[in-house]
């Protein structure tokens, strides 16, 4: 007796197939519009004109890194991030201690680095994205068919001065991810030492 696929499942197959299918250069073309990987800075339509990338993250600091303040605001403005900050600040979670067990200058310094965090995961998928589908495109191939492997162009955003950044300007999440690789390496030493 055969049983009826659910529909979650007869939507995996419909994607494989479709994603073994040949895409023809318009298919390609259009998905690249669609997905605004034309420029490598899709939401600079969406910034405001307020000061609040520069007053949060310095915007001389972030651009020496290439990432676009402008475009970092527009993605926090269309993705609601920003608005989900302003709303925390003014309700003071960055500012008291009362009714919770944590520090609010982390909890402040870990959301800055969240959402810049997420840009930058943003900005990467894009540019590799981008690359796949201009891959596809010139070789008539889907390159996970390949087994392709695809780097972040040299242009984006360069990930040793982010690291640098993150040190220097979010020193207590700096601090606190040190604790937590330590206290992991002498969970990781007792569990080794004890398989022995």
């Amino acid at each position: 007796m055969l049983s009826v696929p659910n529909q979650q499942r007869v939507q995996y197959a419909k994607n494989k197939i479709s994603a073994l299918r040949v895409k023809t250069q318009e298919e390609i073309d259009f998905a690249i519009q669609q997905k605004r990987l034309d420029t490598p800075y899709a939401y600079q339509n969406s910034a405001s004109e307020d000061t609040f990338v520069n007053d949060l993250y310095d915007s001389s600091l972030l651009a020496s890194m290439n990432v676009n303040p402008k475009d970092f605001d527009g993605f926090l403005e269309e993705r609601g991030f920003k608005k989900d900050f302003l709303d925390k600040q003014e309700r003071g979670l960055f500012q008291r201690t009362y009714g919770t067990g944590g520090d609010p200058e982390l909890a402040f310094e870990a959301e800055k680095m969240r959402m810049l965090n997420l840009y930058v995961s943003d900005q990467l998928e894009r540019d590799v994205a981008k690359q796949k589908l201009q891959s596809q495109k010139e070789t008539g191939v889907n390159p996970d068919f390949e087994g392709k492997q695809f780097i972040p162009s040299q242009n984006n955003v360069d990930l040793n001065k982010l690291t640098e950044y993150v040190k220097d300007e979010m020193p207590l999440i700096t601090k606190k991810l040190k604790e937590c690789d330590v206290k992991n390496k002498e969970i990781y030493k007792k569990q080794v030492n004890h398989l022995l």
